[in-house]
């Protein structure tokens, strides 16, 4: 099921972010040197090129004009037939400019039929894993739809363990941890309300991805980066994200 999913987020798009608040340029060399240093050692691996090049974009860093048409190039020739390849092409030629896969942009989504498969899905798994993908995949549907997904949300949240009275994670992780955080604010967003998450957990969410934000894998960088991101770019719970007490702490008090 998770495969269909990524068929359907293959027509999503990243976007910049600003982290000035809690994210020194320091983080930004580290992570565009891991990014850089995969797109030069990883030529076989889509999905790395994909966390490679969305990573480097949502840092607003830009890669050359060479290297841009030679992914370009793999992305064209990957086999689309793999679901999860097909999310990794196509995330990866929608970050690049001018590079475009006529197969994928051709593609026709019957969101209707995609929104019973996520239902089948939230049913038959309900961990932490699924249901971030599942969010974030509903996040892209109308927001009508979305809305059921919108309101199923605590049931997410409230699988989350705290640790030490100071950081909220998810079983899995970073990853699922980012994943989720990134579906579930995304959901917020489309519906422009707040999701069933008050400012203390989103303060200890925020506190645990900024705990990890020395991470040494492509993936990892990534997902930590989308969820950064969408928390600082976020309506409804910026005054958390952006103030904080010490390097890396986000302050519970407001």
């Amino acid at each position: 099921m998770r495969s269909m999913i990524f068929g359907f987020l293959a027509f999503s798009c990243a976007y910049a972010i600003s982290l000035i608040t809690y994210w020194n340029e320091d983080d930004t060399n580290r992570l565009s040197r891991l990014f850089e240093d995969v797109l030069n050692t990883k030529r076989d691996r889509i999905d790395s090129l994909h966390y490679a090049i969305s990573g480097l974009k949502l840092l607003n860093a830009a890669p050359s004009a060479t290297l841009v048409e030679e992914l370009c190039e793999i992305a064209k020739k990957a086999d689309l037939t793999v679901l999860e390849t097909l999310y990794h092409a196509s995330a990866l030629s929608g970050d690049l400019p001018n590079c475009t896969i006529s197969k994928i942009t051709e593609a026709q989504i019957n969101k209707a039929a995609f929104d019973q498969l996520l239902e089948a899905s939230m049913k038959a798994d309900d961990s932490p894993n699924n249901l971030a993908w599942v969010y974030n995949a509903a996040a892209l549907l109308d927001r009508p739809t979305a809305a059921e997904y919108f309101d199923k949300i605590k049931n997410l949240v409230s699988q989350a363990n705290e640790i030490d009275q100071r950081f909220l994670q998810f079983d899995g992780g970073l990853i699922t941890t980012a994943n989720a955080l990134h579906g579930i604010l995304s959901l917020a967003e489309l519906q422009g309300k707040l999701p069933a998450v008050t400012k203390d957990q989103m303060s200890l969410f925020t506190n645990y991805l900024l705990s990890r934000k020395r991470v040494f894998t492509e993936k990892s960088a990534f997902f930590l980066l989308s969820a950064l991101g969408t928390l600082a770019n976020n309506h409804g719970f910026v005054p958390v994200t952006v103030s904080l007490v010490d390097p890396i702490m986000a302050d519970r008090s407001k």
